[in-house]
């Protein structure tokens, strides 16, 4: 197996999100990490002033030239405009190795991270193989409420497993047939960029040949390790 794994995901300059926080969680678990970036965003860690998409001419470049070194998954996080949506499904559509998505439309303080129409992400959910969206981005991308109805109707739009974060005490995965729900503790704290490290982790999981469900107990007890240890309490 290829000694790399590739993140396309914004620069958040604080380290705690994006592009170095998962290049971070491959090398932690023994990769080394290849990064593009699709767009810098200006943050202290607890809200964000503002982003500016990459060109994405400049995206398509990069992501080529990645590609060349056979990484065997591919985690994508913040695309940051629909353009860019339309550039990587076009390169990763013929990609065989592991493609995992953790669509990112709002910071945690509700400021916006994607310009233009949020169905443009149905594109990439196609080639995914594991989808991550939060309870909040399962609803603004299906408009319904219930976990259980939002992952059922997110499943219809990629042929991989839907594993829908931020229930509460728990990750509900559902593949089309099972859906199970993975507990996990309830910490009274957060932390910046944990959707990040989940997604990043399952990827470093999954190319190892772990099953999803197995992947997202271990991705969920890593970032309680970490919110333990980092998180800011109430």
């Amino acid at each position: 197996m290829s000694k790399y794994l590739l993140t396309v995901a914004g620069f958040d300059p604080t380290g705690g999100a994006g592009i170095i926080r998962d290049s971070l969680v491959f090398f932690h678990e023994g990769f080394i990490p290849l990064a593009v970036p699709t767009a810098w965003t200006v943050q202290d860690g607890k809200k964000v002033y503002g982003f500016v998409p990459l060109p994405p001419e400049y995206v398509k470049h990069a992501l080529s030239l990645m590609l060349d070194k056979k990484p065997p998954g591919v985690k994508i996080g913040m695309v940051g405009s629909e353009e860019i949506v339309k550039v990587l499904y076009e390169i990763l559509k013929n990609f065989e190795g592991m493609i995992i998505f953790d669509p990112v439309i709002h910071a945690s303080g509700g400021e916006s991270l994607f310009e233009g129409n949020i169905d443009a992400f149905f594109m990439l959910f196609s080639i995914s193989h594991v989808i991550t969206p939060n309870r909040k981005e399962g609803e603004l991308l299906t408009g319904l409420k219930k976990p259980e109805e939002v992952v059922k109707k997110l499943k219809e739009k990629t042929k991989g497993t839907v594993v829908l974060t931020g229930s509460g005490d728990y990750d509900l995965v559902y593949d089309g047939e099972r859906m199970i729900k993975i507990e996990g503790k309830k910490i009274p704290a957060s932390l910046h960029g944990s959707g990040c490290r989940f997604s990043s982790y399952m990827l470093s999981f999954l190319v190892r040949g772990v099953s999803v469900e197995e992947a997202v107990k271990k991705a969920r007890r890593k970032v309680e390790e970490e919110i333990e240890k980092e998180g800011d309490r109430d």
